[in-house]
C-alpha cells in the first residue's frame, strides 16, 4: 500500500508526525519515520515541506528542542540527562542544536531563568 492508497500525501504527513511526537526521545532518523508509515524517504522530504513547511528533520529537532527547553524551564535535572531524555546524540550536540536556535548554550539559558 503506497500513500496514494491510504489516504494522500496528508494522511502520510500526519502519521509522520503522530510518528515523531511518539519517538522524538529515541534516536529516530527520518528514514526510520518512512519505513514506520510505509513510504520512501524522499517522498516523505517532498511532501512533508510542502505540508508543514519544513523538511522531516527539522521538525524532528524542533520537536526535541521545544521539549528539551520546557525541561529546561521545569525540570531539576542535569543538562546532559535532558539531552538524552530528548533524543540528541550526547550532551554537546543537544548543547550545538541548542544554542543555534536560542543563541545562547543550554546552561546559560536555565540560569537566566533564575
Amino acid at each position: 500500500m503506497n500513500a496514494v492508497e491510504s489516504g494522500g500525501p496528508e494522511d502520510t504527513v500526519q502519521k509522520a508526525i503522530r510518528y515523531i511526537e511518539t519517538y522524538y526521545s529515541s534516536n529516530i532518523t527520518v528514514k526510520a519515520v518512512s519505513e514506520a508509515i510505509y513510504t520512501s524517504s524522499s517522498y516523505l522530504h517532498k511532501i512533508f515541506l510542502q505540508h508543514v513547511g519544513k523538511t522531516p528533520y527539522q521538525y524532528i529537532m524542533d520537536i526535541r528542542h521545544m521539549k528539551a527547553k520546557s525541561m529546561l524551564e521545569t525540570a531539576d535535572i542535569s543538562i546532559e540527562e535532558i539531552a538524552r531524555q530528548c533524543g540528541f546524540v550526547n550532551s554537546a550536540h543537544f548543547s550545538s542544536a541548542f544554542k543555534q536556535k536560542e543563541g545562547i548554550s543550554p546552561l546559560v539559558y536555565r540560569k537566566s531563568l533564575a
